[in-house]
């Protein structure tokens, strides 16, 4: 099983957002609120992915900030010179151990996004999309697991953020449900802390 850890959080992922609004209404209804974000860019040739991400799932841990009850994930191909193919994301919560230990998630919580209604999606290269807002119970100041499985992606021309200060994890197949990543090549602890970059949420006006 071919599974490696890496220490460049992949800027695919940019940005989770939570609707501040009752859960009877539409996000449209209310406004959406940052609860973590980072700067993605043109990862370097030395911190790119160990393992190809193409046909293997990507799982990534990130540290948010404020909760809430309805969320939806932003994805960038800003800098990428090819289209990426996702074929399925999931988020999750998870244990503050996890990036640090075997890649684990609290199975009961895993949630999948969809695009329009769709499980996948194709990003444009030089573009972002937005997943479909998703009903799921954030706590506030918590970890979550968002896992990604891709079909087409490049080698060599990927979004990044090589100071994220956080493990992620890359297994072959379609594992975005896995209760754990385990197995996967532990690097020197010197490199890890329990939190990736974040920013902090800031109320937006209401409409």
């Amino acid at each position: 099983m071919n599974i490696s850890k890496l220490f460049v959080l992949t800027g695919l992922l940019t940005v989770l957002n939570l609707c501040c609004a009752p859960q009877n209404i539409f996000a449209a209804d209310g406004h959406w609120v940052t609860t973590w974000g980072t700067a993605p860019q043109l990862t370097e040739p030395g911190n790119l992915p160990p393992a190809p991400l193409a046909n293997s799932t990507l799982r990534q841990f990130i540290h948010t900030s404020i909760g809430g009850k309805l969320i939806r994930v932003r994805f960038s191909n800003n800098y990428g010179t090819d289209p990426v193919v996702s074929n399925a994301a999931h988020v999750a919560l998870a244990p503050a151990t996890a990036s640090g230990s075997s890649g684990d998630i609290y199975p009961t919580t895993d949630k999948a996004l969809t695009f329009r209604g769709a499980p996948g999606v194709i990003i444009p290269r030089g573009e972002a999309v937005f997943s479909d807002p998703v009903v799921f119970d954030l706590p506030t100041v918590t970890n979550v697991a968002v896992s990604t499985y891709f079909g087409s992606i490049s080698t060599s021309t990927i979004n990044g953020h090589p100071g994220s200060r956080t493990t992620s994890f890359i297994q072959s197949n379609n594992v975005v449900s896995a209760p754990t990543m385990s197995g996967a090549f532990c690097a020197p602890r010197r490199l890890r802390t329990r939190e990736p970059n974040l920013r902090k949420a800031k109320s937006l006006p209401s409409n």
